[in-house]
């Protein structure tokens, strides 16, 4: 469990981190904003492994249906609130990680 807290603070780092160095150089941002792709694909990994060893916890779940959710909109239904739904999924993430213990 430890090791998915690190690897979720180390995802959640990435864009941030990029970003800071983009208010020095303005081509960073482009970069900073792809980075937040590889931060959602992690997530899904790090949420794949807590589902594992946790496999009944509904918290999870929730998130499981949120990224289907989000990627059936993106296919079906394109609208501007859409982009709302990928930082709520990483803020929802990050807590069920950091405050959920695996029994």
């Amino acid at each position: 469990m430890k090791a998915i807290k690190n690897l979720n603070i180390i995802a959640l780092s990435i864009p941030l981190f990029i970003s800071l160095f983009a208010l020095f150089e303005n081509g960073l941002f482009v970069l900073a904003l792809l980075s937040t792709m590889i931060t959602g694909a992690i997530q899904v990994l790090l949420a794949i492994k807590y589902w594992q060893e946790n496999p009944k916890n509904v918290l999870i779940k929730i998130y499981f249906l949120g990224v289907t959710l989000f990627f059936l909109l993106l296919y079906f239904y394109v609208t501007n609130w859409i982009w709302c739904l990928p930082p709520l999924l990483c803020i929802y993430l990050s807590l069920l990680i950091h405050t959920n213990e695996i029994k």
